[in-house]
């Protein structure tokens, strides 16, 4: 996989396969620190959107991390997340969306670590056109 698409590219590529991206906001910093518990030091640069509404629980993150092994560390810290958003369900969301997070994933493309809480069908598409601008 390629290392130099920019997380913004990735990022576009992505969203533009979420139906309600309009209800995407830019996570702070502090959420990735508490909730993600990510090292931003292992990162050349990442891209996490949250629901800023209460409508779909629709979210990700993409890190670009300074090597394959960083990639793994995070990882390991988003799948500990998830595990995490299934324990302690939020139940002010519809319970139409708790699929998403169950089927909520983690994905490694090389040296950028992704996580999706996404529809089925939207995490396939955003994951296919995030590998085809990773791909030489």
């Amino acid at each position: 996989y390629r290392s130099d698409v920019p997380v913004d590219s990735l990022a576009a590529a992505g969203e533009a396969c979420i139906a309600l991206r309009s209800n995407l906001s830019d996570a702070t910093e502090e959420f990735l620190d508490f909730y993600l518990e990510i090292d931003t030091a292992l990162c050349n640069g990442f891209k996490v959107r949250r629901p800023s509404g209460s409508s779909a629980i629709d979210e990700y993150g993409i890190f670009s991390a300074k090597s394959a092994e960083d990639a793994e560390t995070i990882r390991g810290a988003l799948n500990k997340y998830l595990k995490g958003r299934v324990d302690a369900w939020d139940t002010r969301y519809d319970q139409s969306e708790k699929p998403k997070v169950d089927g909520a994933k983690t994905t490694v493309y090389g040296n950028y670590g992704i996580y999706t809480i996404l529809s089925s069908s939207e995490q396939t598409a955003f994951l296919s056109a995030v590998e085809e601008l990773l791909i030489p």
